[in-house]
């Protein structure tokens, strides 16, 4: 029969045959759990100073298929993306609630709870060994590879109003410079959580409004990279205003003109998505820390208004309103934004759902199990 869903991957060495007994060689086995992120159509494998390129794969008996690599120069790097669902309470699996609390002069709601991660492998892109030049990039058809499936510890927070109303509008430059901002995030945390890079990985949803087509919102996530989670996020809950802090100075400084590898792009998250609105970024880690709210802005603002014929009031309300909210009540936006994210893990949650139920029919008696 078939092998489990959760069995490891088959690495088989096709240069002199189609099978092992025509002269292929199982040349590794690869772990399940984000194994797709290894062995994708089109990757250069990398095995006792050898080199594969991977040329196919068979879900059905969990093998990739690989020849002799005759392209010597170059690397190869999968094109992710993550999808990242907050859980609600569930006493029978023994999920808490997320707890909440504000943050920041601005008053900022952020979480920390249980939340479920699924990646994918979307495509994959070449480049030279020593020029980073891009040689080929492929996409995969969609819904991409599934690489990983779990459940695991992460913190949250939404991104202010004012930011995307009024700072930022262009949808494209908010999704650039939220991801810049996550990379920050992620690249800094280590010295708070005491871990390594790897440990810690971020991701971005975006809300869209009623109509579908502009940006009304992003949530920004921190979560474990390791199934079950180990708390590593909930170290970085704790300190988060520090936090962003440090990722406002670090970009602050950094000479760089639009992002780099010291500053919005550190982190690695969406890779070519970060990295170029450096300035943009900026603006969103001073929105979520209230640059705009402290008292010698407000003096500024108020001068600015006044010089303008205005009163400054309508910025004084906004900040009364953000700083009467609690833990506990979350504004109209926070609710909007709740609500959007619940429709949309329903969408995910039923699509992966089929995914499971037809991968489990195909590949009857075994059983998958999602932690």
């Amino acid at each position: 029969g078939s092998p489990p869903l959760g069995a490891p991957w088959t690495l088989l060495d096709c240069t002199h045959g189609g099978c092992v007994k025509t002269g292929a060689k199982v040349i590794e086995k690869v772990e399940a759990h984000r194994a797709m992120s290894r062995v994708y159509e089109g990757c250069v494998y990398l095995f006792q100073d050898r080199q594969y390129l991977v040329e196919a794969l068979d879900e059905r008996t969990r093998t990739a298929r690989c020849r002799t690599n005759s392209h010597r120069n170059e690397t190869t790097h999968p094109k992710s993306h993550e999808s990242v669902t907050e859980l609600d309470a569930d006493p029978r699996r023994g999920i808490a609630a997320p707890r909440r609390r504000r943050v920041g002069y601005a008053n900022v709601r952020c979480s920390v709870g249980r939340a479920r991660v699924v990646e994918r492998v979307v495509g994959m892109v070449a480049k030279d060994q020593y020029t980073f030049e891009v040689r080929r990039e492929r996409a995969y058809p969609s819904p991409g590879l599934l690489s990983a499936d779990f459940v695991t510890d992460a913190v949250w927070w939404d991104l202010p109003d004012e930011i995307v109303r009024h700072k930022i509008t262009d949808t494209g430059v908010l999704a650039r410079a939220t991801f810049g901002v996550v990379n920050l995030c992620v690249a800094l945390v280590p010295a708070t959580a005491m871990c390594d890079a790897r440990d810690v990985q971020g991701a971005v949803r975006f809300l869209r409004s009623d109509s579908g087509d502009e940006c009304a919102g992003a949530r920004m996530y921190l979560y474990d990279t390791c199934p079950k989670g180990v708390g590593l996020a909930p170290k970085a809950y704790e300190s988060l205003e520090s936090l962003w802090e440090r990722a406002l100075k670090t970009v602050s400084e950094c000479p760089c003109a639009a992002g780099c590898p010291s500053c919005t792009q550190a982190g690695g998250a969406a890779g070519g998505m970060a990295g170029s609105e450096k300035r943009a970024s900026r603006i969103i880690l001073e929105g979520l820390l209230g640059k705009w709210l402290k008292p010698d802005n407000d003096a500024r603002a108020d001068a600015d208004a006044a010089v303008a014929g205005g009163t400054g009031a309508r910025a004084e309300a906004r900040k009364r309103e953000a700083l009467a909210a609690t833990p506990e009540e979350a504004t109209a936006s926070e609710r909007w934004a709740d609500s959007q994210c619940k429709s949309i893990d329903a969408g995910v949650g039923g699509e992966n759902d089929r995914e499971r139920a037809r991968g489990s029919s195909e590949h009857r008696p075994s059983k998958l199990s999602h932690a």
